[in-house]
């Protein structure tokens, strides 16, 4: 079973995801709605989290359709289960996938594995010809500025960036590329898909707190060990993070799909 640096052995991780759910989710949907997922409809949903797009896909194809959840750990969403919705525990990089998808959805996953190209070409080919695969990944651009988009506070801005900026390492030295959304759709040409295109998309609002603070909360000894932050410092950013009160720019959610190719004819 491969590692993974955010499992849900924290405390506060399911919390995590749910905020994290909220911030990501509405893009997500959209994107669903233009590709045109609909009743009938074979689905895989790769890295399933806290399950919410497995409960909207579930309910998007209706009783005609199917959709297979599997993620390293199924607890978050076990119980959501049903006639449509099946769920599994399933490591897609190790084991073998079911085929014949129309579609195919990982967010957050596939920036976790060391061969990016093979974890695209893997999930691909669970897919039926001219099935279509959406891989939803972060690039967490605002850390290579000299400080955070945040709209009402420039000390918290310069301060964010930092707690950012030192995260971003801590992420890549436990296997997580915070700028790979960039590198999406070149990687998803090389796995042989074919149409691809995509979007990045960033919010502005005051809910981004609460996923930046939880996500900065679950490294914050790591951060303040590595000097990025002093202790009081980082007391001061989650205390600020959490208060509602911050404008806040969230990373790049860089969504982008491309279609398994038809055999020729």
């Amino acid at each position: 079973m491969a590692t993974y640096l955010l499992d849900q052995s924290w405390k506060q991780e399911s919390e995590r995801l749910q905020q994290l759910e909220q911030w990501t989710d509405p893009v997500t949907i959209s994107h669903l709605a233009q590709i045109g997922v609909g009743p009938g409809w074979k689905c895989l949903e790769v890295g399933a989290g806290g399950g919410s797009i497995a409960r909207h896909l579930a309910t998007t194809v209706g009783a005609t359709g199917r959709v297979l959840a599997i993620d390293l750990n199924t607890a978050l969403f076990d119980a959501d289960a049903s006639a449509v919705l099946e769920v599994r525990r399933l490591d897609f990089m190790t084991e073998e996938l079911p085929t014949g998808f129309d579609f195919v959805h990982a967010r957050l996953v596939v920036g976790h594995q060391a061969d990016r190209v093979d974890a695209l070409r893997r999930l691909s080919l669970a897919l039926r010809p001219g099935g279509v695969l959406l891989v939803e990944e972060n690039d967490i651009v605002w850390s290579e500025l000299r400080v955070w988009p945040v709209h009402n506070d420039p000390v918290m801005a310069e301060l964010v960036g930092r707690v950012w900026k030192a995260l971003i390492q801590i992420m890549k030295q436990g296997g997580y590329d915070g700028h790979c959304g960039r590198s999406l759709p070149a990687e998803m040409l090389a796995a042989g898909l074919t149409e691809v295109q995509g979007e990045a998309r960033s919010r502005i609002n005051y809910s981004g707190g609460g996923i930046s603070g939880l996500t900065s909360a679950r490294f914050r000894d790591p951060l303040v060990a590595a000097g990025a932050v002093t202790s009081e410092e980082m007391d001061h950013y989650l205390e600020r993070c959490f208060s509602g009160e911050i404008l806040m720019s969230s990373p790049l959610q860089v969504s982008v799909r491309g279609t398994r190719a038809m055999p020729p004819t």
